[in-house]
């Protein structure tokens, strides 16, 4: 039988790269974020997309609680005013 050790050498050797799933476990609004974005990579939504929404929706958690519904609305609403 094969360790783990020994097994996850023969992979690396092997040019296969283990990539870990990212830790969210320190901020709840970046787990929420990457749930958000994992559901629309489950529902075949191109790279692009996920990357753009992602970055908003940083963005958005930085200058507003987006636990509140009304709050996101009225900041978008802000920006769209300021853009005008």
């Amino acid at each position: 039988m094969f360790s783990s050790y020994y097994l996850a050498m023969s992979i690396e050797t092997a040019g296969v790269q283990l990539h870990p799933a990212p830790s969210t476990v320190g901020d709840p609004c970046t787990s929420r974020i990457f749930r958000a974005i994992w559901e629309l990579k489950k529902n075949c939504r191109k790279e692009a997309m996920l990357l753009d929404i992602s970055k908003r929706l940083k963005q958005l958690s930085m200058e507003t609680d987006l636990d509140n519904p009304e709050t996101v609305k009225e900041h978008i609403a802000k920006i769209f005013r300021k853009r005008k």
